[in-house]
């Protein structure tokens, strides 16, 4: 067969997300917070199942070789979420129940080549790389904390997301089961970087008339997914 020609496929699969939850720096009424004793950095991590698209063309360059490029499309929502922590790591960690800060990752994206060698005529071991996208909400719950008298900060509920590019390598193994019919098998690492967000609260009785909390979040994935596509030509 001619691998040549445009492909579309669905997919399913994994997809655990490492992530860093690292207070940079924290001001209360504009003094800054020590942080001598006390973890600044947390990990928040998750697996959850993913479900996606992906399209792409392929050239058969050479009798055992295959070149082409990829995009593809997927969501996992999932949050993962560190109890009693109305802000981030270090800083007036309360212990209440309702207290927490969460990172919910949701879709991601990524545009890619790929190399492949033809271990048989109907099976193509390859590995993939290039840019990716990932977008996830970071929300700070203070209804235990912030509402008691002695302090009485808001909101209770502070919400920032970002979409974040990064790049992502990997690799897998496509297969022909019928006439126009590609199974695959692909694991991909993704690394989004850090993204830099900023918390801040005011007080309503004069104890404390401000809290302001500088974090950074920094996300890694590890993808794991089955597929089958569609090739348009034989």
């Amino acid at each position: 067969m001619s691998w040549t020609g445009f492909y579309l496929g669905l997919d399913v699969g994994l997809r655990s997300t490492h992530t860093d939850v690292i207070t940079t720096s924290a001001l209360i009424d504009g003094v800054p917070n020590d942080f001598t004793n006390f973890a600044t950095e947390e990990p928040l991590n998750k697996t959850s199942i993913r479900f996606g698209s992906y399209a792409g063309y392929n050239w058969h360059a050479a009798p055992v070789w295959v070149v082409g490029i990829e995009v593809d499309a997927g969501s996992a929502e999932r949050d993962a979420t560190l109890p009693g922590f109305p802000f981030t790591p270090g800083f007036l960690t309360s212990g209440i129940a309702n207290d927490g800060l969460s990172v919910k990752t949701t879709w991601d994206a990524s545009a890619r080549g790929r190399i492949g060698y033809l271990l048989s005529p109907t099976v193509l071991g390859y590995v993939t790389g290039g840019a990716a996208w990932l977008h996830y909400d970071v929300t700070s719950a203070c209804p235990g904390l912030c509402a008691l008298p002695i302090f009485a900060l808001g909101p209770f509920i502070i919400s920032n997301s970002a979409t974040r590019t990064g790049w992502t390598v990997g690799g897998g193994f496509e297969a022909l089961l019928w006439s126009r019919w590609l199974a695959r098998a692909e694991y991909r690492y993704a690394d989004f970087g850090t993204e830099s967000f900023t918390m801040t609260r005011t007080g309503t009785l004069g104890f404390i008339t401000s809290v302001v909390d500088n974090f950074d979040v920094k996300i890694r994935t590890h993808t794991f997914k089955f597929g089958l596509a569609y090739k348009f030509t034989d």
